[in-house]
């Protein structure tokens, strides 16, 4: 970023572009539909991180008295969805899940992750999506038909993979 800052700064000095007119052509460049999307995407994590709605959340899962597996591919799927990021359903969901699950084995640590990416990949708050659409103008309800059957082949095969070689 600063890179490219200083590259901007270094053709505008050598074309002798008023401060002004230079301004006024970064401004114009800015597409602030697309900043608008990233300052709220990110409010709305920090909203949910410090709201303690998905520990909530997965706590109310857990007291229905939903079968452990259908818990182990919901609730990934679900904080997937509502967090928009692997990182954060990983961050969250894991410290849960693991002690839960009695031993760590790569088969379930998959399909919690498997659950995170299908549930973040079709969520609106998926800011790759909303960029996407936005930079393309394209209509989110047209692209999701495409989009949710191969996700989820995608998942219903990487849990059946994982649950025939490692089960849960």
């Amino acid at each position: 970023m600063a890179e490219c800052a200083s590259r901007i700064a270094i053709t505008y000095i050598l074309k002798q572009v008023p401060v002004k007119i230079g301004l006024r052509y970064i401004w114009k460049g800015i597409k602030w539909e697309i900043v608008t999307a990233v300052l709220a995407t990110l409010y709305f994590r920090y909203l949910l991180t410090e709201s303690g709605s998905v520990t909530s959340l997965f706590q109310i899962i857990t007291q229905i008295g939903l079968p452990f597996i259908l818990v182990v591919i919901i609730a990934p799927m679900l904080i997937g969805s509502i967090s928009g990021t692997p990182q954060m359903g990983i961050g969250i969901l894991l410290p849960l899940l693991l002690p839960l699950l009695g031993y760590i084995s790569v088969s379930n640590v998959t399909i919690i992750f498997a659950g995170i990416v299908f549930g973040y990949t079709m969520s609106p708050m998926h800011l790759c999506l909303i960029l996407t659409n936005q930079y393309y103008r394209s209509d989110l309800n047209k692209v999701y038909p495409y989009l949710i059957p191969p996700l989820i082949l995608l998942y219903i095969s990487a849990v059946s993979y994982h649950l025939l070689i490692g089960g849960l």
